[in-house]
């Protein structure tokens, strides 16, 4: 009985610190994670990253226009810093994107 309540008063943690959750596998703009999902700056500066992101941290701490991935754990991991913009695809399983510069072909 006690090791139920436990468990479940950890569960109830995440959304009492304020914290979105993501869905595994999926890519998010940090704009989105911000604006949409519940996370502070601070909760991206935490977030996982391999030894070889670079850069890292993001030139001039511009967390918004990074990409984010969604590990399996539900944790969020930096991928990259987005040169161009970070674009949002509106959420229903998209998964975000960084911006590329128009070469003008076309």
């Amino acid at each position: 009985m006690k090791t139920t309540a436990v468990l479940g008063l950890l569960a109830l943690v995440p959304s009492a610190l304020g914290l979105g959750t993501c869905h595994a596998g999926q890519r998010y703009c940090g704009s989105w994670l911000i604006d949409k999902d519940g996370y502070s700056v601070a909760d991206l500066q935490k977030a996982v990253h391999g030894p070889n992101v670079k850069p890292y941290p993001p030139p001039h701490n511009n967390w918004r226009d990074s990409l984010f991935l969604c590990n399996r754990r539900s944790e969020i991991e930096f991928m990259e810093y987005c040169w161009q913009g970070c674009h949002e695809s509106g959420g229903d399983g998209e998964n975000d994107v960084c911006n590329t510069a128009s070469l003008g072909f076309g």
